[in-house]
């Protein structure tokens, strides 16, 4: 009998056992699939490494989409995240306006196209917000560091001011956004002789260039050979000159593996006033009389033919034609650095694209 009890005991004591086994790995599996869907996502190839370097441009912005069956598992918070760290955001600094930039950056990646479809992309883009601080960027002693998360601050805020955000905000969101971004605009302007950065504010930079809010003049032309008068911007703000040209050059060096940065970082003239004016104190929207009056032909595309040749990147940028062998070209990237480059490594190449020679 005793015997019996004992065998009886052992096995209750066994069956307890297993049931705890049992609910432990009930309990941990929802514990397992959580951290597994919060994940952050890591893109193949990144700019600093080998693989990053032997691709052009296009093939980088092919590269680093997000797999489609990763992105529709995705949940919102997760995908900000992963979109803040998409390998070619910085792209969007070299357009004429970082709202342009933002535009053509959409167009080329998934990721930013279903993040914009989410329904809850605004409440997400703000949670992420409300965690920026401005001091703590100013305390950031690694000036590298410091400059990418400057620049990663601004393609939030871009975000941010986008029309299809903020028509999605509650009034009570709109007013802490525009609290929050008016102190952290205040905050980099009175720190800014300690801070590395492009921009102090790329919401307001965003909502000016989608209301055609002029910080310039449009009171002179420059005449083409054959005598058009093309129009031209004198820019009269007062940010000439950017702060830190040589982490502007470092960056585009980086992500741009090949580019040589020749010309210091100004928003005086543009790609299209150095190409076709040969002119750095202005600016140009549009060149395209300098081909339409016949003051030069088309001569070649995707490959130049001739030094000194004008390419077009269409609706976008231009360049001269400095060298035939590897295709180079000397062009303005936007509001930042004059760059010496080939025709594929830059960032207004995208696969497929035809780029035009023109010549005289």
């Amino acid at each position: 009998m005793v015997k019996y009890m004992k065998n009886i005991k052992e096995k209750i004591i066994l069956s307890i056992l297993m049931c705890i086994l049992m609910i432990g790995c009930i309990v941990s599996i929802p514990v397992f699939a959580k951290e597994n869907s919060s994940k952050k996502f890591e893109y193949s190839i990144r700019p600093g490494t080998e693989e990053w370097g032997k691709l052009n441009h296009g093939e980088r912005v092919l590269t680093s989409q997000i797999p489609q069956e990763i992105l529709e598992n995705m949940n919102t918070e997760d995908l900000v995240t992963a979109v803040l760290d998409y390998p070619c955001f910085l792209d969007m600094m070299f357009y004429d306006t970082h709202q342009q930039g933002f535009e053509v950056l959409r167009e080329h990646f998934n990721g930013m196209q279903e993040l914009f479809s989410r329904k809850d992309v605004a409440t997400c883009l703000l949670n992420e917000y409300r965690k920026q601080s401005i001091m703590e960027l100013v305390n950031i002693k690694n000036k590298d560091e410091q400059f990418n998360k400057s620049l990663e601050l601004t393609y939030l805020e871009t975000m941010l001011a986008q029309p299809e955000i903020t028509q999605k905000f509650s009034d009570n969101e709109i007013n802490e956004l525009t609290y929050l971004t008016n102190k952290n605009y205040k905050l980099q302007l009175e720190n800014k002789d300690f801070i590395s950065s492009i921009s102090f504010s790329g919401y307001y930079e965003s909502l000016a260039e989608q209301q055609d809010i002029e910080l310039y003049n449009y009171g002179s032309t420059v005449t083409t050979p054959n005598g058009s008068k093309v129009d031209v911007i004198i820019r009269t703000d007062a940010n000439l000159e950017y702060y830190d040209s040589e982490n502007i050059k470092r960056t585009i060096e980086t992500n741009y593996p090949g580019a040589t940065v020749v010309g210091g970082a100004t928003n005086r003239y543009n790609c299209h006033a150095y190409a076709w004016a040969n002119s750095q104190y202005v600016w140009m929207n549009d060149p395209s009389l300098y081909w339409n009056d016949g003051s030069y032909k088309l001569k070649a595309k995707n490959s130049p033919t001739q030094i000194g040749q004008k390419i077009y990147y269409p609706d976008t940028h231009s360049g001269n034609v400095i060298g035939l062998s590897g295709n180079m070209i000397r062009s303005k990237w936007g509001p930042l650095s004059l760059v010496e480059h080939s025709v594929e490594n830059c960032p207004y190449f995208f696969i497929p694209l035809v780029v035009r020679f023109y010549g005289r």
